[in-house]
């Protein structure tokens, strides 16, 4: 072949790396377009509305252990069905939030819980009720995550029971939020530091204990991506002019290493319940700089080799 053909074919090989590299930068600079987690103006203080008569089933107590939240107190709830006994009436009710101050599409109640010998799978339901009598559920019976639901013995975790209203910004808002525990058996479940949190995203009234916001990885996903493709570009000239060996190697080695921890960070987001603006970036990214990295190498070393090649044959004639 040519070899002013075959430095084109190299250069062109680059550049379209690095447009895709681009390309992954603008799709995530334009997917960050959902605002932070607005708190709304109450937080569930559980001995406050035991006192008010707002506490329909459980105890509020006082906490004095170690635990990775701020608030004093909880509310502590003790199945009365017997070990080895099936519940008569699983559906304990817990409390009533009477005309909750929701303006937003997208909200959720988030606080932490923790359970012991809970036996069967029991969770956390909300009801959000509207004023002509219609009503819908959220509930925690997801696999993992704040959506989990309960089963045997667990330390403060974080929960979540999110709601979605009608894409209809003029839509009703909801007059009534009744919380219920549900256990098909015996157990003991305490709530704490429950808060109602909306957002202009589902996964932003979801997750208040992000990583980060979905804005916040645009901008992340953005700058990187931005970058990734300018190192991508300067590679691709470079190794096409049969330059900067010393330079080109160790970026791409460097590169490829960055990937394998960006993938491992992201398989653990994943696994540990984060939302798809934390864990999906996290595992694009790694795939990119993994797999452009491991071609880069490829096609830089047989590059250079040809230059080598050239250079010696040069000195012989």
């Amino acid at each position: 072949m040519n070899p002013l053909r075959k430095t084109h074919v190299d250069v062109q090989c680059f550049l379209v790396s690095a447009a895709f590299a681009c390309g992954f930068a603008v799709i995530l600079a334009t997917a960050g377009v959902a605002a932070d987690p607005l708190p709304l103006p109450f937080l569930l203080d559980w001995k406050e509305r035991a006192a008010d008569g707002l506490v329909t089933n459980g105890e509020a107590v006082d906490l004095t252990e170690q635990r990775p939240f701020g608030q004093l107190h909880a509310l502590k709830v003790v199945s009365p069905t017997k070990p080895g006994e099936a519940a008569a009436n699983p559906v304990i009710e817990l409390t009533a939030i009477e005309n909750p101050p929701i303006t937003k599409q997208n909200f959720a109640l988030n606080g932490w819980i923790r359970h012991s010998g809970v036996e069967g799978t029991g969770y956390l339901e909300m009801w959000t009720v509207f004023a002509d009598g219609s009503h819908y559920f959220s509930r925690t019976l997801g696999q993992i995550g704040p959506m989990k639901s309960l089963s045997g013995d667990s330390d403060w975790r974080e929960i979540s029971l999110p709601f979605q209203l009608s894409d209809d910004p003029n839509a009703p808002k909801p007059s009534k939020l009744i919380i219920n525990l549900v256990l098909p058996g015996a157990g003991e479940v305490t709530l704490s530091d429950l808060a109602m949190t909306e957002a202009d995203s589902i996964t932003a009234a979801i997750t208040p204990g992000a990583w980060w916001s979905d804005r916040a990885a645009g901008w992340v996903g953005g700058i990187g991506g931005a970058l990734l493709g300018v190192i991508g570009t300067v590679i691709g000239v470079l190794a096409g002019l049969g330059n900067g060996r010393r330079l080109i190697i160790p970026l791409l080695i460097a590169g490829i290493a960055l990937g394998t921890i960006l993938l491992a960070t992201g398989t653990t987001a994943l696994t540990l319940g984060q939302p798809y603006g934390v864990y999906y970036p996290l595992l694009l990214g790694g795939l990119l700089c993994t797999i452009l990295g491991t071609v880069g190498i490829v096609v830089t070393r047989q590059r250079f080799a040809q230059v080598e090649l050239r250079r010696m044959q040069a000195l012989d004639a």
